[in-house]
């Protein structure tokens, strides 16, 4: 036996209008297509007069009112019935794939490593070497996360870095640049004395 069906929720009153109008707007605007004839749609819907809006109201009104009672109706006489959810978690879940929370993961460590601010292709090019170069095992690791997060209709929360992290970062590069800095000085001050001999 195929599920039961609520009762269609009624249409408001732009729809029923543009409904009951659309062909001949169609054939009166047969240049127009997809969005440029839905704007004149829209555009033509806020000119009608007043009367013909309070009218549409209205029977848009009266019919969601028969339709509140016919789906209280239809969940007492359907108790197991649960509503779809509409544009729900799951579905931006389940375009979550092994790659894009390795993506996310990256792109927030290059942030952080990054000195100057990197373009968003040289970022995912620096993240494809890296996702090309993974192990088995680390592979499996995000294959198993995104796994996680379509079963448990839960997204891995990105990492900010704190201030903390980005603080050591700081030192850490000044660090670098110091030690290479003497390094460079120790070099020069001994091609110095040997050129003094």
């Amino acid at each position: 036996m195929a599920d039961p069906k609520p009762p269609k929720r009624p249409l408001n009153a732009y729809m029923v209008w543009s409904g009951r109008n659309r062909a001949a707007l169609k054939a009166e605007y047969p240049s127009l297509v997809g969005k440029a004839f839905t704007t004149k749609l829209g555009e033509l819907y806020h000119q009608i007069d007043a009367d013909e809006k309070a009218q549409l109201d209205q029977e848009y009104k009266e019919a969601m009112a028969k339709w509140k009672v016919e789906y209280e109706q239809f969940k007492l006489d359907n108790p197991d019935y649960t509503p779809p959810s509409r544009a729900s978690s799951k579905k931006a879940v389940a375009s979550m794939s092994a790659f894009a929370l390795f993506y996310g993961a990256e792109l927030a460590k290059l942030q952080i490593e990054s000195e100057k601010t990197l373009s968003k292709a040289s970022a995912l090019k620096k993240i494809v070497k890296k996702w090309e170069a993974l192990k088995s095992k680390d592979l499996k690791k995000w294959e198993d996360a995104a796994k996680r997060a379509l079963t448990e209709g839960v997204l891995p929360k990105k990492k900010k870095p704190t201030k903390k992290e980005v603080a050591k970062k700081e030192v850490e590069v000044e660090d670098s640049e110091e030690e290479s800095s003497d390094e460079s000085s120790d070099v020069s001050g001994s091609e110095s004395s040997s050129t003094s001999d």
